[in-house]
């Protein structure tokens, strides 16, 4: 059974009204607690593990299925005792007690049997401990420095996982690619796990990021392709897996963990002031925390690789760590950028469903949706004709539907996820942009909100039944073109504006399902031109100067003034387009004058790199939308066509993304800047 794409049917949507009311199964519940699994055996895996291209002999493997009891708590070790070859008693640090290993031959060889078994749906993964990396004296180096990582896949539901992973090499690549693939879930080798035990959206989430290591490595030879497994249309991060697969192998290749090699790189790849303690710990810091330490790591970089690329290697210090999956062509480029910027082609918006799957509105090609692993689908038709300008996409918590934006037909489509049009909204519409949800309040449905542009008016739907219930026009006062809106944790809607002397806000609260609305726009002359709002989940609203400043600016005192100022030089902002928030409540800004986005931490008020993340596009002028999956990456959009995934970059993301309702019997939040 192939490793990719076997994640993406375990949870069936019913994504029409039509098939709801005739009996089809009930609405999507991201909370649900996945049925209870069965043990499925292992099988004989062999394989070898290497340090750069030596064996390393000696070394402990340990079998690990990821935990379930939330994120970066312990993983439950799969090797049984009272096997032939099998050992429980080991001296190296960090490992949890009683957890059993088989042991590597002279030649690095292991073979894997035995009564093991690990539980359907787990995500299986093993871990290679210490040994002699080929130093030939003295005979019994073991170097407990090294802790080497590969990502096995999902314990399937028949067969054994033998079937899947037969053979596979262990090595400083296949550590690196596990490190970014699974960073959202570990904070160590020993504690990599999701919140599975609660919700079927993180059980998804991280088998996505387990399948991405098979996305961007062939285990079984541990090496990376040029292209990404997913999309041979992709540039896939070699030269950057390997550079850092080099780096360290200085520590692997040597007799202990106080060599120089070991020491050196410990010191340079800390998290914070903390410096790494072993190979698995070095990489783990590298990844959480992409725009540190990047010279002195980079300084490690071996004159004599021992993995070399296909291509050209990296000969200059990199801006950063990110590892970007560039998916080639996806989306169309922008026809124009000026000051501010504006584009009349070009991806508009990027959302994630509960399956991992993005969804990027892209106003030439229609909607174009972007597998886990970079398995392209595009939808350019509404139906009865080719979309006009798609200016927004949005996934709705209800069913998993798709809501479209179509600003060149002034009209809204519900779509099913197999592109089928559900639904089409055309009455009042008058160039339509973004959706956005608010969850269920007491007593009532989940509301759909869409706002217009060209002339002021707010559309409220039944998120269920795809029912219009109220349509709200004027009161925007001079609120003008704005480009994506939010409703916050209360439910209430907000909008942007790039009218030089307005708040770009405007607040929609329906006080109940069966309520009233209240309408209120507020202007404040003090407040940024914004194409973009975005809420974090402490219900902080956030905007991105486009007048010059290139400012981030936080609304703290309610609903008439902005006070709060983020100097965007901080961070490097530059033309800041789309903002998108992530689990831990970081602000994204999409730089359209710049390969970049830039982020910051609400919580904290600092800025994770000063110079923003380069996303590392193949051409062009600037990213143009980002959004975090629900596996930790980061998605951006570019204005060369292509679409990068940068590995690891972000905190996991709930999705669909939601707002709260202000209901009867107090305040339901939504998902905003949560973990699935």
């Amino acid at each position: 059974m192939a490793l990719r794409g076997m994640f993406y049917t375990s949870l069936p949507l019913c994504l029409s009204a039509a098939l709801l009311m005739s009996g089809c199964s009930t609405s999507f519940d991201p909370t649900k607690s996945p049925v209870t699994a069965e043990k499925v055996p292992i099988g004989e895996i062999n394989g070898t593990v290497h340090g750069g291209q030596a064996p390393v002999s000696g070394a402990q493997i340990y079998l690990f299925a990821a935990g379930t009891g939330g994120y970066g708590t312990a993983a439950t070790s799969l090797i049984t005792s009272g096997m032939p070859g099998v050992s429980c008693t080991n001296n190296n640090a960090g490992v949890p007690t009683g957890s059993c290993y088989v042991t590597t031959d002279a030649s690095g060889n292991f073979a894997l049997g035995g009564d093991y078994a690990c539980t359907q749906g787990t995500q299986v993964y093993m871990v290679a401990v210490g040994g002699n990396p080929g130093i030939a004296t003295p005979p019994a180096v073991n170097n407990t420095a090294i802790v080497q990582m590969a990502g096995l896949g999902q314990c399937p539901a028949a067969g054994n996982l033998a079937a899947q992973v037969p053979y596979l090499i262990i090595n400083e690549v296949t550590t690196v690619a596990f490190a970014y693939a699974m960073g959202g879930f570990a904070t160590t080798p020993y504690n990599v796990s999701s919140n599975a035990a609660a919700s079927t959206s993180s059980a998804t989430a991280i088998a996505n990021a387990m399948a991405t290591t098979h996305n961007i490595v062939n285990l079984q030879y541990g090496q990376a392709p040029t292209a990404a497994n997913g999309n041979p249309n992709s540039i896939n991060p070699q030269a950057k897996l390997y550079l850092l697969a080099n780096i360290l192998a200085t520590c692997v290749n040597t007799s202990s963990p106080s060599s120089t090699g070991c020491t050196t790189l410990f010191n340079a790849a800390k998290n914070g002031n903390t410096p790494a303690t072993d190979e698995a710990s070095a990489i783990f810091n590298i990844v959480h925390n992409q725009a540190s330490n990047v010279t002195n790591i980079w300084a490690l970089n071996p004159s004599t690789p021992v993995f070399t690329t296909t291509g050209a290697p990296i000969t200059v210090q990199p801006a950063d760590w990110t590892m970007p999956v560039i998916y080639q062509g996806l989306v169309s480029v922008p026809g124009t950028s000026q000051q501010p910027p504006a584009f009349t082609s070009g991806p508009f918006n990027i959302a994630f469903d509960a399956n991992g799957n993005a969804w990027i509105g892209d106003r030439q090609k229609g909607v174009v949706e972007v597998g886990p692993q970079g398995a392209p689908t595009t939808f350019n038709s509404n139906g009865s004709g080719t979309f006009g300008m798609v200016k927004g996409v949005a996934v709705s918590p209800v069913d998993g539907s798709i809501w479209v934006s179509d600003y060149g037909s002034n009209a809204v489509y519900v779509m099913n996820n197999a592109g089928s049009i559900l639904q089409t909204f055309t009455t009042d519409m008058d160039g339509p942009i973004m959706t956005a949800f608010t969850t269920p309040n007491a007593g009532g449905g989940t509301l759909a909100f869409e706002a217009n542009e060209t002339t002021p008016g707010i559309i409220a739907f039944d998120a269920g039944t795809f029912a219009q219930v109220t349509f709200q026009t004027g009161n925007y006062g001079a609120i003008t073109t704005p480009g994506w809106i939010s409703v916050d944790q209360t439910g209430t809607v907000w909008l942007p504006s790039t009218s030089s002397t307005e708040t770009g806000q405007l607040s929609v609260r329906r006080r109940g399902h069966s309520g009233n609305f209240d309408w209120t726009a507020t202007q404040n002359s003090g407040a940024p031109e914004s194409y973009s709002i975005v809420v974090d989940s402490n219900n902080n609203k956030w905007l991105a100067d486009i007048g010059g400043s290139n400012q981030l600016e936080e609304i703290v005192s309610g609903n008439t003034s902005v006070t709060g100022f983020f100097d965007g030089s901080a961070g490097a902002v530059n033309g800041p387009y789309k903002l998108a928030v992530d689990g831990s409540n970081n602000i994204w800004i999409s730089n359209a004058n710049a390969n970049t986005v830039s982020a910051f931490n609400s919580a904290t008020s600092n800025w994770l790199s000063s110079a923003g993340f380069s996303t590392s596009a193949a051409g062009g002028t600037g990213c143009v939308v980002a959004a975090p999956d629900p596996s930790g990456n980061l998605w951006a959009a570019n204005s060369d066509g292509s679409v990068t995934e940068l590995l690891g970059l972000a905190t996991p993301t709930a999705a669909p993304l939601y707002g709260g309702l202000n209901a009867t019997n107090g305040t339901t939040p939504g998902n905003l800047g949560s973990e699935p």
